[in-house]
């Protein structure tokens, strides 16, 4: 009889374990699984991008916070980093490589680029660090002076972007398609990672350019001064901490049907620096990787260098992650037909006719004559 109770016991501690969660020592080890193994982490660009410079510093604070772990941090650039996206979700599953990629690779996957391997909506996600909001600005003595104006505008609106291509020209005739602005795309007036907003302010002044699309960040100081105003804001974060107030968000602009395309325009600029590993990592592992993630990311010496980049950390970690991921890759054949016209766009190049006299600054400036002569 003792005999018996005793293999009952015995029965309802296994049973219960297996029921109520891992044993003490089967939770142990998810993290000592890591202790003396090499984490491999991936980085979707090539060396000093910011994409680089971000996951180098995920890398080495998530370390940190991993006892007995030691990151390596590869390099597999290509361009819209597609390559370095593939590499890391075609990894073995056991959470020793995970990586960081744009996540407009959102867009690749959408329009289904053959070079794509991967699927987004399957992925492992860490965390994500950053936000980064585009706004449409107008200068302060323009006639466009709230966003009711531009919608009310019968011209074309002259809106300045960067480079035809660029994250703010495709989210400037997302925006403005969506929207159904009456616009006229202009590049070569944004701004790029160290610079500043100077020469599209002077093109705002000499009326070049009415409207321009940027990232916030490089003009608070120019909108504090008085310069220009916003008109129109997209992206921000879950607590609305990066919300300006009395300035339209998009998605509250648009109809229900055309709602959906907000998820997708607004995941880019939201989910920045976005760590994830390949599908099935299993859930205890992932787990210990999203701690990690997590004290990084609130570790004092890594806000501080944050804090000197003039970056918007915004973190946001797991399953969160892939929610957002999954209601932006949620479009219908229409929007994403939608998008691929966006995407399918012709660089405008300046034609001339006539002889030219000089060419300077690596093509950037030239000379000719005049149609006359």
């Amino acid at each position: 009889m003792k005999r018996t109770i005793g293999y009952f016991v015995a029965y309802l501690l296994v049973f219960g374990n297996s029921v109520m969660g891992t044993t003490p020592a089967a939770a142990e080890s998810a993290a000592d699984f890591f202790k003396g193994k090499t984490i491999t982490y991936i980085v979707a660009s090539g060396p000093n991008r910011s994409t680089d410079i971000y996951g180098r510093l995920a890398a080495k604070y998530m370390q940190k916070y991993i006892p007995g772990s030691k990151f390596v941090v590869v390099n597999v650039p290509s361009p819209r980093q597609v390559s370095g996206a593939n590499r890391i979700y075609a990894a073995k599953p056991d959470g020793l490589t995970i990586g960081i990629f744009t996540p407009r690779v959102v867009y690749e996957q959408l329009l289904g680029r053959k070079e794509v391997k991967f699927d987004l909506g399957k992925m492992t996600f860490i965390g994500k660090g950053q936000s980064d909001p585009l706004v449409f600005l107008a200068g302060v003595d323009s006639k466009y002076r709230t966003f009711d104006d531009l919608r009310r505008a019968r011209q074309p609106i002259k809106v300045g972007v960067m480079e035809a291509g660029t994250n703010n020209h495709i989210d400037a005739v997302l925006t403005s398609t969506l929207l159904r602005l009456n616009v006229e795309i202009i590049p070569n007036y944004g701004t790029g990672e160290g610079s500043d907003p100077t020469e599209a302010m002077e093109a705002i002044k000499r009326g070049e350019i009415d409207v321009v699309v940027d990232k916030r960040r490089y003009w608070e100081p120019v909108v504090a001064d008085g310069i220009v105003r916003y008109l129109l804001q997209m992206g921000d974060s879950d607590d609305g901490r990066y919300n300006l107030k009395g300035i339209p968000l998009l998605e509250d602009l648009l109809s229900e049907k055309d709602r959906s395309m907000a998820a997708l325009i607004r995941l880019p600029m939201e989910l920045k620096r976005l760590t994830a590993g390949p599908p099935g990592i299993p859930a205890d592992r992932a787990a210990v990787l999203i701690d990690a993630y997590r004290k990084a990311m609130a570790d004092p010496e890594l806000l501080a260098v944050f804090k000197g980049l003039h970056k918007l950390p915004d973190f946001q970690f797991g399953d969160n992650l892939r929610k957002r991921v999954a209601a932006a890759l949620n479009q219908s054949p229409k929007k994403v037909a939608m998008v691929a016209t966006v995407f399918n766009f012709e660089d405008p190049v300046a034609t001339v006719k006539t002889r030219l006299l000089t060419v300077e600054s690596k093509g950037k400036l030239i000379t000719f004559n005049d149609s006359s002569g």
